[in-house]
């Protein structure tokens, strides 16, 4: 199953959703930045919302930058925020935020792909011993936003995975896999703050239904099982989202917070440098 999902993703992700079918741009060929910041902090918004380059050059001076998208995954045995996060075990909860339009969507899909790929880890990464996930998933707020009257299983919200097809849908059998093994799952929920349920989310609403992962119950008690824990105990989750609307989930503990900014001055004369000349 895990190299047919591998197979899904690689066909569904090789090129950037584009309304013009002539100006096809490829996944890989996509460069962003991002920092990362360890244990329950939250980056605060610049005071002066229209800033220039050199105050994102002051800001991104000031985080530890993301080299390596495996970084979100694993825990540092030399790390200078260790102390900070009680940084133990490979993270499980993961928020990743940035302003509309800079690019958390493409984020979620290059991780994606990157492990299609086997290469989101390094061969002999350093430091940590890399998680093993043989399931990911990637679900987007937007196709969660259903009649409030439908209910699904574990099995059903799963399955309504973006970048599934017909070769890769979860049967019964497979189901109870993961819920044996979770450890083996990152599921990937981007997009919360385009989410209007999210109230539902962050409150008590899920603690009417039961834990069942076969029970079917409303979408947003579904969803914060799966993010509280209750469900899949053991899977690593990420959640992306606008930086304010992140804010919400402030009663949510996140092991890691990374948060993509726009490119800095030195940045952009490296990708001008490593672009393709037309």
């Amino acid at each position: 199953y895990t190299e047919k999902l591998k197979s899904s993703i690689k066909q569904q992700t090789d090129f950037l959703l584009s309304e013009e079918e002539d100006k096809k741009i490829r996944t890989d060929d996509i460069f962003t930045s991002a920092t990362i910041q360890r244990g329950p902090k939250h980056f605060k918004e610049p005071e002066e919302r229209r800033f220039g380059s050199r105050q994102l050059d002051e800001i991104q001076a000031s985080s530890k930058k993301l080299v390596n998208c495996s970084e979100m995954f694993v825990c540092p045995e030399n790390d200078d925020q260790k102390s900070t996060a009680s940084c133990t075990t490979n993270p499980k909860s993961i928020l990743l935020t940035g302003k509309a339009g800079i690019g958390k969507s493409l984020f979620c899909r290059m991780l994606v792909r990157d492990w299609s790929h086997d290469r989101l880890f390094e061969e002999g990464q350093e430091n940590a011993k890399v998680p093993d996930f043989q399931f990911v998933f990637l679900l987007t707020f937007r196709q969660l936003v259903l009649p409030e009257k439908k209910r699904l299983d574990l099995r059903d919200i799963l399955n309504r995975s973006s970048l599934l097809n017909e070769h890769s849908v979860i049967d019964e059998p497979l189901l109870q896999y993961m819920i044996d093994n979770p450890e083996k799952l990152l599921i990937i929920l981007d997009g919360y703050d385009e989410y209007k349920q999210r109230k539902k989310i962050t409150g008590d609403f899920e603690t009417r239904y039961s834990n069942d992962p076969d029970e079917k119950i409303p979408v947003p008690a579904l969803i914060a099982k799966i993010m509280k824990r209750k469900m899949l105990n053991g899977a690593v989750v990420l959640i992306s989202s606008r930086p304010g609307e992140a804010e919400e989930l402030k009663k949510h503990v996140f092991d890691v917070r990374c948060d993509i900014q726009g490119l800095s001055s030195q940045q952009v004369l490296e990708y001008i440098e490593n672009s393709p000349r037309v």
